[in-house]
């Protein structure tokens, strides 16, 4: 799925084309089942819709790796049913995580409906997350 924006800047002609991501399907799905929660009256998408959207090259599902971090943080984060962003992070690169698989991750656990976050303050203007599991 692609947005395409055409149009002009002062005088410099814009020519801007964005493709959307398996991170920004598995948000969108997210906000549906938000929405869906909030409004058990509305109607899921249709078939069509949904057809639409793969045959214009979305993925249907995340890469193995990817799909597994997530699922592994998912996991510790339902065993420990609270923990911070330093003990995920050091969760993470303990399974082997790269740096920006480690930041895709967190992303997706702070958009999951999953989750609940907290931000503690602490001493001076340090802060930082907890996750809350409310699966």
């Amino acid at each position: 799925m692609a947005i395409k924006i055409t149009g002009k800047v002062g005088s410099l002609s814009v020519d801007l084309s964005i493709e959307a991501t398996d991170d920004l399907k598995m948000l969108i799905a997210e906000l549906s089942h938000l929405t869906r929660e909030a409004n058990p009256t509305s109607e899921p998408p249709s078939e069509s819709v949904c057809q639409s959207l793969k045959s214009k090259g979305v993925r249907e599902a995340k890469t193995p790796k990817q799909k597994n971090f997530f699922e592994k943080s998912l996991d510790f984060i339902w065993q420990k049913q609270t923990v911070t962003n330093y003990q995920l992070i050091d969760f993470l690169a303990d399974s082997g995580a790269e740096d920006a698989e480690i930041k895709r991750t967190m992303m997706r656990l702070k958009h999951s409906h999953l989750i609940q976050l907290e931000t503690i303050a602490g001493p001076g203007q340090s802060s930082y997350l907890k996750f809350h599991w409310r699966g």
